[in-house]
Order: structure tokens, then sequence, then C-alpha cells
């Protein structure tokens, strides 16, 4: 076997409030609609499973992403504690 063994598993803290912690999911290459939107936008609540869901530019920038986030969770349920991506998180190299 070529893969080094992976370490303990950690849970997620136990939530106590709504959108103390968010997912955010992206979904790209629908067809076009006549606002020009080509990608959607999903954060969810881990807590109660709600989501919201936001039209987007294909090519909008990590700054874009980042205010509409803050403009639809923070406008409708203030700044959540941390948000949880469903990303793998990288290690940088020993070697670098």
């Amino acid at each position: 076997m070529n893969q080094q063994p992976f370490g303990p598993l950690q849970s997620l803290a136990v939530l106590k409030g709504r959108w103390e912690q968010v997912t955010m999911h992206f979904i790209v290459g629908i067809p076009t609609i006549a606002a020009g939107y080509r990608a959607i936008i999903i954060s969810i609540d881990r807590l109660t499973k709600r989501a919201n869901f936001e039209s987007v530019e294909f090519q909008d920038t990590a700054v874009d992403t980042a205010t509409i986030y803050f403009e639809t969770i923070f406008r409708h349920h203030c700044l959540p504690g941390e948000p949880t991506f469903e990303r793998p998180t990288f290690e940088r190299p020993r070697h670098l």
C-alpha cells in the first residue's frame, strides 16, 4: 500500500446555536439565465439544515464570493462562528 495511514478522525463540536457553523457548496456549469448568472452558491446551516441559495456569475472572484456570503448570511442571521468547507485541507510538503 503506497498511502500513509491517516490520523484519528476528530468529530466536529456539538452546535449550540443556529448559523454557528455553515457549509458552502458551489454549483457551476448550469445554463445561463436572462440575468447572466451561471452558478449557484449554497450556504447550509449545520444545525437546522436550513439553506440559502444565491445565483452568481461564474467568473466571480473570492472577494465577490465573500461579499455575497456576508450579504446573505450576515444580513439575515448575523455572523456565524466559523464556516466549514467541504474541501480537504492540504499540508505543505516537508521539503519546502
